[in-house]
């Protein structure tokens, strides 16, 4: 903020956001968002615009990797099966 000295006008400090755009891949492209302005509330406006939105995280599955973790989910599985079958009448 600068000061005339004699004078009653301030000069306002203005506000400069500069942005690098990414891909979805989260590399930079090159290209860059610029915007300035003397209103914070401007500012903010923009900002909140131009922002991504964060994705929730998809629940973790744990996967079997192991010929014995694939044989017990299998023997799961199959166990599974048999009770549904023996709940709706579908025995051989």
């Amino acid at each position: 903020m600068s000061l005339n000295i004699g004078s009653n006008e301030h000069t306002k400090p203005s506000f400069e956001l500069v942005l690098q755009v990414r891909n979805k891949q989260g590399e930079i492209t090159g290209k860059t968002k610029s915007f300035s302005t003397d209103n914070s509330s401007d500012l903010e406006r923009f900002f909140v615009r131009n922002s991504s939105v964060v994705k929730k995280n998809k629940k973790n599955i744990k996967v079997a990797q192991t010929k014995d973790e694939i044989n017990q989910a299998l023997k799961e599985v199959t166990k599974h099966t048999e009770k549904i079958r023996k709940q709706k009448g579908l025995e051989d």
